[in-house]
């Protein structure tokens, strides 16, 4: 069997950590003894996932690093370091911490330039500007460098680059706040954004920002992975920083004379210091030749890892292949999901699913769209403000398509998606059409009837439905695709006054295959999935977002389970 190796990562649109992240799966690679080169697998594990199965299922636990014991981050994670460390402990699962960038200590984004692409551009005239959120500052005890201040700061940089003759771009790691920061900075200079002429979008990958660092020819940065990333590429740059702790990392890597402390901050002096840097043609930072020091440690807690590791040999091979389903066509990088989106699509079959699940909706127009509902969530995602604190269905199919969610990837018009999927492997198909009246199912129905022109798609597709009303319209408009039958949780049955038994027989006449049920904490233990399963029913649960609960839905008998994060490949492991 394959070795298990659960890398516990930050996984947020702070695109620092994500390069922490990656270069720590590198350094594990390159730690890996050859006799094991084919034979193991990295499970990427959310620090705030709880997945007590993964754990304790890994033949050893890496903590990615990216200042996960600063004081900072001390106080957010420090809860789910304690809650993983035991779990660990208590399955004798050995676990290390990778360089943390503690004081002096370099980090794993020091192997940056061995995993992205990316280099000096000495033809870039453009100097790049790294924004931090106005309150950094005062959040570390600099209640002075207020927001004016650094809005004055930026000015005054952005003045003495252009008297250089240089040109100037903002940009961030891709937090919000940052990404809001800077927006309001160009309002202040009056600088119109157009087509991103002064600010990059928000960041959606590390590959991203590697290409936006790449782009310039120096930059002054308060983040100090992007300085990192910059030193490994050979860019010049400058920092800026809001501890006393960051000056040590740039003592360390031998560039004290680029650093920036808060009370040196100074707009016009960090000008004149990048165009110094730039100019001085600056050779390679001494510090940064240490990194090889980093994989002696890894290297040797692998080894002793795998030394001591039990071979469990009464694992069957295992493929989940035909039980899996990725729900709203699939997930992005681990953390974009719901998005019902021609990517994920794609990234889903590339990871071997042949199940999917897709929500569809009718736009005010009426024209049907892929997106998961109408809500708060997608508002936000899309970037568009609510009315009146309501989320209606947008105004028109054009007006849904010219939005990007989380400012990057496409929205999908459902007859774009059902012309594409005809020529794709697909087992199964479920459309959620959420909740409709009957009037709305109508309209819906009949645009699905029309918009699925394949015949061979049709019959491989579920429309899950939630009424016996609707359930009988799916028979009338859409005769070649099957139906799913929804079956409420036990606190709505109760609520209700909804007796399954009695839905059952009226399925039982309608010739309906697959109900499905909503995972919660009382699904595992809810009668209602073994009175159908005994029924001849087969059961669909939404959506297992851990291995842990992957395998409970295995035992509960569920013949086809959701997931937004979960692997084919690492369930076959995990799960044999």
């Amino acid at each position: 069997m394959k070795v298990r190796i659960c890398l516990v990562c930050i996984i947020n649109r702070d695109f620092g950590k994500g390069i922490v992240n990656d270069c720590t799966e590198y350094m594990i690679r390159k730690c890996i003894p050859h006799k094991y080169n084919d034979d193991y697998i990295i499970t990427r594990y959310n620090i705030k996932r709880d997945d007590q199965y993964t754990i304790t299922h890994s033949d050893m636990v890496i903590f990615a690093g990216a200042e996960l014991l600063d004081s900072k981050e001390k106080t957010e994670f420090a809860p789910y370091i304690s809650k993983i460390t035991q779990w660990a402990d208590n399955a004798g699962v050995p676990v290390c911490f990778c360089p943390q960038g503690e004081e002096k200590a370099a980090d794993s984004s020091f192997f940056s330039d061995a995993i992205y692409e990316g280099g000096l551009n000495t033809k870039s005239r453009t100097i790049g500007l790294s924004i931090t959120r106005p309150g950094l500052f005062e959040e570390n005890g600099y209640s002075e460098i207020t927001k004016e201040v650094q809005v004055k700061f930026w000015t005054d940089a952005i003045n003495a680059i252009e008297e250089k003759g240089y040109k100037w771009k903002l940009f961030t790691i891709g937090d919000n706040n940052d990404y809001k920061f800077a927006k309001e900075i160009l309002k202040k200079l009056k600088k119109d954004n157009s087509k991103n002429k002064y600010l990059f979008p928000r960041t959606a990958s590390s590959q991203e920002l590697a290409d936006m660092v790449s782009s310039f020819r120096g930059i002054i940065a308060g983040r100090m992975h992007i300085n990192i990333m910059a030193a490994c590429f050979g860019i010049p740059f400058v920092g800026y920083g809001w501890n006393a702790e960051m000056c040590k990392y740039y003592d360390y890597i031998g560039a004290r004379d680029r650093y920036i402390t808060p009370e040196e901050l100074d707009g016009k002096a960090a000008v004149d210091m990048i165009c110094e840097v730039i100019e001085s043609r600056a050779k390679r930072l001494p510090g940064m030749s240490n990194r090889k020091d980093l994989l002696k440690p890894l290297k040797c807690f692998i080894r002793d890892s795998l030394k001591n590791r039990k071979e469990d040999n009464s694992r069957s091979s295992a493929d989940w292949t035909s039980s899996l389903m990725a729900t709203a066509l699939g997930t992005i990088d681990n953390q974009y999901f719901n998005m019902n989106n021609k990517e994920a699509f794609r990234r889903a079959q590339k990871e071997g699913f042949v199940n999917f699940e897709a929500d569809i909706r009718l736009t005010a127009d009426n024209k049907l769209v892929c997106v998961d509902g109408w809500s708060k969530d997608t508002y936000s995602r899309m970037g568009i403000k609510a009315k009146d604190g309501k989320y209606p269905a947008l105004t028109t199919q054009e007006y849904f398509c010219s939005f990007y969610y989380d400012g990057h990837f496409n929205v999908l018009d459902f007859a774009v998606f059902a012309g594409m999927a005809q020529y794709e492997k697909i087992d199964i198909l479920v459309l959620d059409i959420g909740k409709p009246s009957a009037k709305g199912a109508k309209k819906l129905l009949k645009l699905v009837n029309r918009d699925m022109t394949s015949l061979e798609l049709r019959k491989k597709s579920y429309i899950r439905v939630a009424s016996m009303e609707v359930l009988k319209l799916c028979r009338e408009l859409t005769p070649d695709c099957m139906v799913m039958y929804h079956i409420p949780p036990i606190a709505e049955r109760e609520e209700k006054a909804i007796d399954y038994r009695q839905i059952c027989d009226e399925l039982k006449a309608e010739g309906v295959e697959y109900v499905s049920f909503t995972r919660t904490e009382s699904v595992f233990s809810d009668e209602a999935t073994d009175y159908f399963k005994e029924k001849g029913f087969k059961l669909c649960i939404f959506s297992c977002n851990t291995y842990e609960q992957i395998k409970l839905a295995r035992e509960k008998k569920f013949d086809l389970i959701g997931t937004s994060f979960c692997k084919i490949s690492e369930a076959n492991e995990y799960l044999a």
